[in-house]
């Protein structure tokens, strides 16, 4: 799985389950209830597969954040005045580092990063959204209210 594609699942997975949550009916408390806990237990394991990379032998996501940021340059084309992601052969890949052009007329980056610190936080959040979400599950008044939101503030605290 690329590193592109894992740290944006880390927020987005939460996010499209509190849509998700809200296209529910709200008499189905239950399926509101089994998907607000199958999207945290999803972005828990996301989270120990971004360990497992950080924690392989060799792994270029083990170095310190500062010199894998530096293999994740953003290039300007001096022509087009374009912003393109640094060669691949730089060695920005598997380093747990995302770097994109979001509004490169602002000079406005997405940028996402996992090291040491974060990722343990990142994991602590996510279990701690597993049992948050156990722990809410005899909520039996504003249900699609309370899963929904508890789902987006899963999201906000994973980005």
């Amino acid at each position: 799985m690329s590193d592109d594609l894992l740290l944006s699942l880390l927020w987005l997975i939460p996010l499209a389950g509190a849509a998700v949550v809200l296209f529910i009916p709200p008499r189905a408390a239950a399926a509101i209830k089994g998907v607000a806990l199958g999207v945290t237990i999803v972005t828990f394991a996301l989270t120990l597969v971004a360990y497992g990379i950080y924690a392989a032998p060799g792994s270029l996501a083990s170095a310190p954040l500062a010199e894998r940021a530096v293999r994740n340059q953003l290039v300007v084309d001096r022509a087009g005045g374009e912003v393109d992601r640094a060669e691949a052969s730089q060695g920005g890949e598997s380093d747990l580092v995302v770097r994109r052009a979001w509004i490169p007329y602002f000079h406005i980056e997405y940028y996402l990063g996992l090291d040491g610190i974060s990722l343990s936080l990142a994991i602590l959040t996510a279990f701690v959204a597993v049992l948050a979400c156990l722990a809410s599950w005899n909520i039996d008044r504003h249900v699609k209210g309370y899963f929904a939101l508890f789902l987006l503030l899963t999201a906000s605290m994973m980005g």
